[in-house]
């Protein structure tokens, strides 16, 4: 991860061409099990306050991402 030219505090991950490679070539299954991860770390550790900046930052709605705002659970492995 290298550190964004933008707003303190904010960060932007680059990978590599062969890493998007790679994560091109996995299974559908890996790559959701990915999304679903990255979602729950995401939701454990990023405040619904700065998420609700990157929402209106990236132009979308905010939506419901913990449960006491209304969404739905990860269905576990």
């Amino acid at each position: 991860m290298r550190r964004d030219a933008g707003l303190s505090g904010d960060y932007a991950f680059r990978p590599s061409r062969g890493a998007l490679r790679a994560f091109k070539d996995l299974p559908a299954e890996v790559k959701l099990d990915w999304l679903e991860q990255a979602a729950q770390f995401v939701e454990a550790f990023v405040s619904p306050a700065k998420r609700a900046r990157w929402d209106q930052r990236w132009g979308q709605d905010h939506v419901a991402t913990s449960f006491d705002q209304g969404a739905e659970p990860t269905p576990q492995r």
